[in-house]
């Protein structure tokens, strides 16, 4: 195996370097009660904060509590599994940046198909404000605030659902299997906080493919949290659409929906990730991850 195959096989071996490796049903808890720290955490601000701070901080008021989770991940990793936090998907540091602007640049197109669409059906239109104008400067710090934020948040979620529940399952039961547990444990994750539709469950369940494909390709979790990070920070903060069925105050533009459009196309209450519009765009670049994802394999066979 030459440098090329053994840096892929960094990712999905990495609970081999561990000295007290975690077992299937062990380490999948750990990931669930990590996960569930964010609620913890998340009631205890809702005691100290005002309720009109939490309301208008959003996701940067509750920062604090998706920090919580990289710390007791790399507790776990560090004194019980005894090994680098970096393996969990951050050593190819070399193409951080370009994965990660990458991915951004992925999420921030796909957006816009789903305002494309949107505004050319007559489904979505930018509100004006008093002005007669349809960008919020006023709101622009605040922006540039929120796109860190998300990315602690959306950080917290891949280095849990794509990092470590993947180098658990992966090493027993391969591919699908990571698939499956990453994609019930995503999904899950998010109908703690509502109720899921059939579509936002698809749309979920969709999105956790083309993550595992993705962290498995490039061997890392940079270009996935970028993805991640800008896709829910253009939908909230940026265009003013429900990310995951959250309103995201503050945005520096506001898209409603029009009277009697279709939630098919809009994804009514829940945003762009219950549309047909969203999944449409999942499913292409899911194709297009499966194909590079057997290039890797192959490439990585080749020089072996």
């Amino acid at each position: 195996m030459n440098d090329g195959s053994a840096r892929r096989a960094v990712f999905e071996r990495a609970m081999e370097e561990a000295r007290r490796p975690s077992g299937l049903m062990l380490g999948t808890l750990v990931a669930i009660l990590v996960t569930a720290a964010v609620f913890g955490v998340g009631r205890l601000l809702r005691l100290v904060e005002t309720p009109e701070l939490l309301a208008d901080g959003g996701i940067v008021a509750l920062t604090p509590a998706f920090l919580v989770v990289w710390l007791l991940l790399w507790l776990w990793l560090r004194f019980k599994e005894q090994r680098a936090f970096a393996g969990i998907g951050f050593r190819e540091r070399r193409h951080a940046g370009s994965r990660a602007v990458r991915g951004a640049g992925i999420a921030l197109a796909q957006m816009g198909v789903y305002l494309a669409v949107g505004v050319a059906t007559g489904s979505l239109v930018f509100a004006a404000d008093a002005a007669g104008g349809v960008i919020r400067w006023s709101s622009l710090g605040w922006v540039a605030v929120a796109l860190a934020a998300f990315a602690v948040q959306s950080g917290a979620e891949e280095i849990v659902a794509r990092g470590y529940l993947v180098q658990l399952w992966w090493r027993r039961t391969g591919l699908l299997g990571a698939i499956v547990v990453s994609a019930v444990f995503f999904t899950a994750e998010h109908a703690v906080t509502g109720d899921l539709a059939p579509l936002p469950t698809l749309d979920m369940t969709l999105y956790s493919v083309l993550a595992v494909l993705w962290v498995l390709t490039e061997r890392s979790l940079w270009g996935v949290i970028g993805y991640h990070a800008v896709w829910n920070w253009a939908q909230g903060s940026l265009f003013g659409v429900s990310v995951s069925g959250t309103d995201v105050p503050n945005s520096l533009f506001v898209v409603n929906t029009t009277p009697g459009s279709s939630d098919l196309l809009t994804g009514g209450d829940y945003g762009a990730e219950g549309s047909l519009v969203d999944i449409a765009v999942l499913l292409a670049l899911i194709a297009g991850a499966v194909v590079a994802y057997r290039r890797s394999r192959s490439s990585s066979s080749n020089s072996a």
